[in-house]
Parts: structure tokens; C-alpha cells; sequence
């Protein structure tokens, strides 16, 4: 249903050399944007700029009414992340505007600290990445795909000891959940009330491919939130946030409207120290902008 997540955010982040990764996230606050730490920290590709969009459904429609487009001011990664580990896969994006909510676009409730483990909870996640293995572009609309939260014991029978308490894993049987471009999109739990909650943030998948019924993994936001909380509030000062450039944003926004949701650009998959884990962010090379 267009529009069901309202909080659920794409995020175009540009690098050198012409490329974009493409990635969710979920608005937070009026000027924050929660997303996971390698849709931002790229080994040796600089964030040129951050275009951030809410209220979409379908981006191959730039006509969408319901659509706003935000800018990233700067952007701050957890201390702990590590791209070995995956510890600290979690950043947020400081926008240069604050948002304006509506029916459409609104922002998610955090899980605290005190969250339950949810294991065997049924959550949603969400995104325009690939719909399946082999596939070179994202999809149009925006997808969700209902899963089982599993035991960290069970998730650790495919990717080992990398998967801490700071992780939450959902089962991939019967050929459902995350894929390539669904990195940094939340993991959403309805509650007995229905109302929703973020409780993790998509990470990692397996290099065999997103329809092989392995576990997807997610960063356990109760194990954050403290941080989250003091990033956000207006007296914080973090000392790992980065400036992105400005130079090139009116450009940005206009070429990713007009043609990123056509382009079939190269997807990549990045491959960490494990051989079983895979970053689940979708590349797009686009060429110069004009």
C-alpha cells in the first residue's frame, strides 16, 4: 500500500568517480535520518553528497505528489563501527532543513533499551532494492516482506561469531527478505496496540544471494540507543560527524529525479573479511553530472 511507512526513507549518496549507492533509511526526528554506517563510510570513496527522499512509493514517478526531497547537511557514524565485525553498522544524516510531517511523511518511534529480543516476533522491513538474485537495478516500488525474528544461536550457524548481542537476525526461508539496496531501511515491529517501532536497521545478507533462505542480519537498535539520543539532541556536539560538501547539490537532486529510477547501472555487491556476509548496497553508475 503506497505510503504505509511514512517514516521510510531513500537515500542517494554519490561518491567519487560518478557513482551512487543507493540505500534506506528512516526519518527519526524533523532533521535526522537513521541509516546503517557502510551506506556512508566507503574505504577509499569520499561522500560527495547525501540526497535524501521521503514519501515516495514509486521513484520512477518524479510526478508523486506526496514526494519531498532533503539534502544531508553531515553525517555521524558510530564510534564502534568496523566493516570486519559489523559493530556499529549505524550513522545519521543531519539534514540541512528541517522536515514538514504530514499524513505521508512522519517519524518512527525508536526501540529503548529496555526492548525485548522479539525472537519468533513477526516484524516488516522494507525498501527499493533488488527483488531478486542476478538482478541489475532496484525496484521501482516500494516492496515489504514480512519475516520471523530467529535466536542470534541459529543466526550464528550461517555467519559464526560475528553475530553479537548488537545484532538482530530475521530468517530468510521461503525466499523472503532483505536484497542488494535495502541497506540502512528499517526493521519495523506492529505492536499488540498498531503502532509501529523501529527495533533494527537492515546490514548484511549472504554473498550466495538474497533467495538462497539464509538469515539477513540488522543492527539491534536497544544496544544504540543511548547514542542515537545523544547525537539528536539540540546540545550535541559529536565528534564523528562529517561534513558533506555542497557544492553539487542542486545538480544532484535534478539528475536523481529525472533519471536514477530508469538507470541500470552495475550493481555491486562489498564483500567483507567473512566470506559469508555481503553489504547489501546497490551501486549506480550514472556518468557526469551536467
Amino acid at each position: 500500500m503506497p505510503n504505509e511507512f511514512p517514516w521510510q526513507a531513500l537515500l542517494d549518496v554519490e561518491v567519487v568517480n560518478n557513482k551512487f549507492y543507493s540505500c534506506g533509511g528512516s526519518l527519526i526526528a524533523d532533521r535526522w535520518i537513521l541509516t546503517a554506517a557502510h551506506c556512508l563510510v566507503i574505504p577509499n570513496e569520499p561522500v560527495k553528497s547525501v540526497t535524501v527522499t521521503l514519501g515516495a512509493h514509486n521513484i520512477a514517478q518524479s510526478s508523486e505528489l506526496n514526494r519531498k526531497t532533503y539534502i544531508g547537511y553531515n553525517f555521524a557514524r558510530h564510534p564502534s563501527w568496523n566493516a570486519n565485525t559489523m559493530d556499529g553498522d549505524m550513522a545519521l544524516i543531519n539534514l540541512t532543513s528541517a522536515v514538514t510531517y504530514t499524513q505521508y511523511i512522519r517519524p518512527i518511534t525508536l526501540a529503548n533499551s529496555s526492548e525485548p529480543n522479539h525472537v519468533n516476533d513477526n516484524v516488516t522491513v522494507a525498501g527499493w532494492g533488488s527483488t531478486f538474485d542476478g538482478s541489475l537495478s532496484g525496484s521501482s516500488t516500494l516492496r515489504k516482506a514480512t519475516v520471523p525474528v530467529i535466536t542470534n544461536n541459529e543466526c550464528k550457524l550461517t555467519y559464526g561469531n560475528i553475530v553479537s548481542d548488537k545484532i538482530i537476525c530475521t530468517s530468510g526461508k521461503n525466499y523472503r527478505g532483505t536484497c542488494n539496496g535495502d541497506s540502512g531501511g528499517p526493521m519495523n515491529y506492529k505492536g499488540s496496540d498498531g503502532s509501529w517501532k523501529q527495533i533494527g536497521i537492515v546490514s548484511f545478507g549472504s554473498t550466495e544471494g538474497c533467495q538462497k533462505n539464509h538469515p539477513n542480519g540488522y543492527t539491534r537498535i536497544s544496544s544504540y540507543s543511548s547514542w542515537i539520543q545523544s547525537i539528536i539532541s539540540p546540545s550535541s556536539s559529536p565528534t564523528t560527524s562529517t561534513k558533506i560538501p555542497t557544492t553539487t547539490y542542486s545538480s544532484i537532486t535534478n539528475k536523481m529525479t529525472t533519471t536514477r529510477p530508469s538507470s541500470g547501472g552495475d550493481q555491486t555487491s562489498a564483500f567483507l573479511s567473512s566470506s559469508l556476509i555481503s553489504i547489501l548496497l546497490l551501486i549506480i553508475c550514472i556518468g557526469p553530472i551536467p
